[in-house]
């Protein structure tokens, strides 16, 4: 192993011994704050830099290992306040909330997807970890909010606003969890309805007049096969649908297609996409929300 080889090496196995992983949270040496680009804004005053590479890599002996790892600047929080329900639950695209665990002046922080830059990692080596940490449980949270963002599908804007104001997507979720609540199971809507898929046309943004055609796919977990046509029935009851077609402004729509995930085929889903607006309504929720609630 060659000389940089070897300081790779030597280097990842001081910062995995001295506790480095993703979510570390870090007090940049004053002497580097330098290498924070200044657009970012970083307060260091109330902010942390929070590092963001998966753990692997952060801590890897290769010699090929990357020479620099992702941070994002988060902000100190002393309370998660009301305000923050929908970045808490993962449904914000630009900013998560996190919890945090040994303090006694913070309850979470506020990451912004927007403020991040990479550092070299050999600078870890003499900064020291904050003594505050991300709660463990919220990793999966942290990871599947930033995969969330990287997976975004480029929706017509004027398409989303449309479903948004209709209120469709919550007329759906409330159909389905007031009638899990009725029949006693106590499911929750994402344990049960593992994606949806849409395909539309035309793929541009529309003038107010002119009509999407859309479709929708809506795919059952593996083990509630028995439940497909009880959610198909629930959803068909919404009051947007008239005998099986949705009637929103702007937007022309069948019925949705309902699978059991078993018997979802490449062939079926061929040309739609996920539509990550809806995450909240699949089993996504499972990685993308820091609280599982409806």
């Amino acid at each position: 192993m060659n000389d940089a080889g070897a300081f790779q090496a030597s280097l990842g196995k001081r910062l995995l011994d001295d506790g480095w992983r993703q979510c570390s949270l870090v007090r940049p040496d004053p002497a580097h704050l330098d290498m924070i680009p200044a657009h970012l804004g970083f307060d260091a005053s109330r902010e942390r830099m929070m590092l963001v590479t998966q753990s692997c890599s952060i801590c890897g002996v290769s010699r090929n290992n990357e020479r620099f790892v992702e941070a994002m600047v988060v902000q100190m929080l002393p309370k998660i306040l009301p305000d923050h329900n929908q970045a808490r639950k993962g449904a914000v695209v630009r900013n998560l909330v996190l919890a945090v665990s040994n303090s006694l002046n913070y309850e979470g922080i506020l990451c912004d997807i927007d403020r991040r830059c990479f550092i070299p990692r050999e600078l870890l080596a003499g900064w020291s970890r904050d003594e505050v940490n991300v709660v463990s449980e919220e990793l999966a949270a942290f990871q599947g909010w930033m995969a969330k963002y990287y997976a975004r599908v480029a929706v017509p804007t004027e398409l989303v606003k449309r479903f948004e104001r209709s209120g469709f997507q919550e007329a759906m979720k409330t159909a389905l969890k007031r009638h899990f609540n009725k029949n006693g199971t106590g499911l929750r809507v994402h344990e049960v309805v593992d994606r949806i898929y849409i395909d539309w046309e035309p793929d541009d943004e529309l003038p107010i007049g002119d009509t999407y055609d859309v479709s929708l796919i809506i795919a059952c977990k593996f083990e509630f096969e028995h439940l497909v046509d009880d959610v198909a029935e629930q959803i068909l009851k919404v009051p947007h649908f008239s005998n099986d077609q949705l009637s929103l402004e702007g937007i022309k729509m069948d019925a949705p297609d309902f699978f059991w995930i078993g018997n979802l085929t490449f062939g079926a889903i061929h040309g739609f996409r996920r539509l990550g607006t809806w995450d909240a309504l699949t089993g996504l929720e499972d990685y993308t929300s820091a609280i599982k609630t409806d």
